[in-house]
């Protein structure tokens, strides 16, 4: 049996004839053969499965533990310089910014952990990930960013752990 070739790309034409030189759409390539079509859906929707949804590897995991305390850590510097006014409101903000939203996506990456660690790292992430939105709207509240600076440097201590222990 010759191996199922997936289009990626559709293109749709106008109605009426079609240069010989024109590639053919996803369409002509299925139409006229009744398994195709099923055979071209059921590619498409194995291979949208296969994004990522799976379980993280323990090297993944490791990864994700390491660029978490890595943001934590950023976090804490961060926190502190804006708590002691080495840093402009804008600054922290903008960065704070910056530094959630990373940590968003470890979240979201790790949210699907299947493991006690796994799940550990996650809710680690999210504690992350709030502070660092609390500290871009924390203006020039020092006591709110010490409250950070201390909670974020406790998270990177506690990844830190986690991930040694991967």
């Amino acid at each position: 049996m010759p191996p199922l070739q997936v289009l990626v790309s559709v293109t749709f034409v106008e109605e009426g004839p079609r240069p010989p030189t024109e590639a053919p759409t996803a369409a002509m390539l299925i139409a006229g053969r009744p398994g195709r079509l099923a055979a071209a859906l059921a590619a498409v929707l194995l291979l949208a499965g296969c994004g990522g949804q799976g379980m993280l590897s323990k090297k993944a995991l490791s990864q994700e533990a390491k660029g978490v305390q890595s943001l934590a850590s950023e976090g804490t510097l961060l926190a502190d310089d804006a708590a002691r006014g080495r840093s402009t409101s804008t600054f922290t903000r903008i960065h704070a910014r910056f530094l959630e939203q990373a940590a968003r996506s470890s979240r979201a990456k790790l949210a699907r952990g299947q493991t006690p660690k796994g799940r550990r790292l996650a809710q680690l992430a999210a504690r992350v990930n709030s502070d660092l939105e609390r500290l871009s709207r924390s203006g020039s509240d020092h006591a709110t960013q010490r409250r950070l600076q201390q909670d974020l440097a406790q998270a990177a201590d506690a990844i830190s752990k986690l991930g040694k222990s991967l």
